[in-house]
């Protein structure tokens, strides 16, 4: 995952845009007091609650039973996918929690990083516009960011179909419209890069104070979503573990 991340990254439209906004445009250059924080907002906080509950539906450990249970009893973890509304922004809800003067800036840069991720999907043969993968890898940028750690590439398809498999046998996530999963599919795909391309930008430009910025709203993000303290959160080559 981090080696795919890092080729998208470095191959996108200017270079190095995206680490470079990133860092030098974005919330995680605000200082402690202004951070506050953009990337962490209570809207935003609260649009994350709400997927948990259509990714999820009750708790973590009741669905990754679930899931468990079904690749034991060998259910294929189909992907999770949608027919895209066409002639809609990318993550319009999450653009929307912006400052009006930020509004086109931080919509361009979440046009990048969509298309960055697209790529992922290519390079790890995910269908396009599959959810589950989208939410995979939120987590492992997520995670990454928080424990400043690589994710290995052959560890993320077991991610992502634990996430099929939690979509799939959650009623929740059935009753949504196309539209409703694309604005999840979005928000997880643009969130989860952008969490991993800054991490990866701070190699190249170490900043304390962005790194504290990063790892505090990465946390935030895991502990919204997955409704657990981020310390319990592992990946490994099963996928999402809890300790």
């Amino acid at each position: 995952m981090y080696g795919n991340i890092v080729r998208f990254g470095i191959g996108l439209a200017g270079g190095l845009l995206v680490w470079q906004v990133a860092l030098a445009d974005t919330p995680f250059m605000m200082d402690a007091g202004t951070f506050a924080n953009q990337m962490a907002i209570p809207s935003m906080m609260g649009r994350l609650e709400k997927s948990h509950k259509t990714i999820f539906g009750e708790s973590v450990e009741q669905s990754l039973g679930r899931s468990n249970d079904g690749a034991a009893k060998g259910r294929l973890p189909r992907p999770v996918s949608f027919a895209a509304v066409p002639g809609v922004p990318p993550a319009r809800a999450l653009v929307a929690s912006y400052p009006p003067g930020q509004r086109a800036r931080v919509e361009a840069l979440f046009k990048e990083l969509l298309s960055g991720y697209r790529k992922i999907e290519a390079q790890f043969g995910i269908p396009r516009n599959d959810v589950g993968g989208a939410v995979a890898a939120f987590i492992a940028g997520s995670y990454m960011a928080y424990r400043d750690v690589d994710f290995p590439d052959q560890n993320f398809q077991a991610l992502v179909n634990q996430m099929r498999l939690a979509l799939a046998s959650n009623g929740a996530f059935a009753h949504t419209s196309d539209a409703q999963k694309q604005e999840l599919y979005e928000q997880m795909a643009i969130l989860g890069t952008y969490m991993a391309l800054t991490r990866d930008g701070l190699k190249q430009r170490p900043d304390a104070q962005v790194a504290r910025n990063l790892q505090r709203a990465a946390k935030s993000y895991l502990e919204q979503l997955l409704k657990t303290d981020a310390d319990r959160v592992q990946l490994t080559k099963t996928g999402l573990v809890l300790r």
